[in-house]
C-alpha cells in the first residue's frame, strides 16, 4: 500500500495535471454564461470579489455579446468581437468613447481578469461572457469525484504517465498511447 507521503504527493501532481487541462477547451465539457449590468464603467473584473464573481479569473473569454435592454418581450443579443491582444486595444485612441459596444478586450491578470468593452457601454446594456466551467476541486483524496464518468479514464492513466518519473521509472510507450487515446476518445 501507498504511504501517506506517497498518497499525498501523487494528489498534488493530479491537481497540477488538472489545472492544466482546465485551460484546453478541448478537454473540458461545459461553458458558462456569465454577465454584469454595465454602469458606464471602462471595464469590469472577473474572478473572485469581482464584478463578475467567480471562485478563479477565466484565462480567457470563449464569446462574448452585449444585450439591449427588451422590448416587450424581444430581447436583442449582439456578439462582440474578441480583441485577444492587448497590442489591438492599446491602437483604439478613443478608448472612454460611450455608445453600444462592438469589442471587448480581456486582460487575464491575477487574481482577477479585467473586461474593457468598446465602445464603454451606458447601463441600460449587460454584457455577457462565456468562459470554460472549471473542473471540480479536491481538498483531498477522499473526496468523491464529481466529474463525468470519462474523465475517470483519462486522469487515472495519464496520471499514471506523469508518476513514472516520481518513482524513477522511464516513460512506459503503451501507458503513454493509452493515456492520449483516453483524452482523444473519450473527453470533449
Amino acid at each position: 500500500s501507498a504511504s501517506a507521503e506517497d498518497l499525498q504527493n501523487c494528489f498534488k501532481i493530479m491537481q497540477m495535471m488538472l489545472g492544466i487541462w482546465q485551460t484546453e477547451r478541448y478537454m473540458l465539457y461545459h461553458l458558462i454564461n456569465l454577465s454584469v449590468p454595465c454602469t458606464g464603467a471602462q471595464s469590469y473584473t472577473v474572478g473572485p470579489g469581482g464584478d463578475i464573481a467567480m471562485t478563479s479569473r477565466p484565462n480567457e473569454i470563449t464569446t462574448a455579446f452585449i444585450r439591449l435592454p427588451a422590448t416587450g418581450a424581444l430581447r436583442a443579443d449582439y456578439a462582440l468581437g474578441i480583441l485577444r491582444a492587448r497590442e489591438d486595444y492599446d491602437r483604439i485612441a478613443a478608448k472612454t468613447q460611450g455608445s453600444m459596444p462592438s469589442f471587448l478586450f480581456y486582460d487575464s491578470g491575477f487574481p482577477l481578469g479585467t473586461l474593457y468593452p468598446w465602445p464603454v457601454p451606458s447601463n441600460i446594456y449587460e454584457l455577457h461572457i462565456t468562459v470554460l466551467d472549471r473542473f471540480q476541486t479536491f481538498a483531498s483524496v477522499a473526496d468523491t469525484f464529481l466529474l463525468p464518468a470519462e474523465y475517470e479514464e483519462a486522469i487515472m492513466w495519464n496520471l499514471a504517465c506523469r508518476l513514472r518519473p516520481m518513482y524513477g521509472m522511464q516513460p512506459d510507450p503503451s501507458l503513454v498511447e493509452i493515456g492520449r487515446a483516453s483524452c482523444r476518445e473519450r473527453v470533449w
